[in-house]
C-alpha cells in the first residue's frame, strides 16, 4: 500500500510543476518546482498556525 501511496503523491507533485511550467510560461522545471515548494510552505505554515489558534496553543495568545 505505501508504494501506491507514494506514486501517486509523486504523480501529483509532478502533474503540479508541468501544469505551474505550462501556464505561467516558464523555461525550466526548476523555477515551476520552486513555485511550487513555496507555495506548500505557505500553506502548511498557514495551516498549522490556525490550527494551533484554534487549540489557543500559539505563543501570542498566552501573552495577551
Amino acid at each position: 500500500m505505501i508504494p501506491i501511496i507514494f506514486l501517486t503523491q509523486f504523480w501529483i507533485f509532478a502533474g503540479l510543476i508541468i501544469s505551474t511550467k505550462q501556464i505561467l510560461n516558464l523555461k525550466s522545471n526548476f523555477k515551476s518546482f520552486g513555485i511550487i515548494l513555496l507555495s506548500f510552505l505557505i500553506i502548511a505554515f498557514l495551516s498549522i498556525s490556525f490550527v494551533m489558534s484554534r487549540m489557543n496553543m500559539l505563543p501570542v495568545n498566552q501573552i495577551s
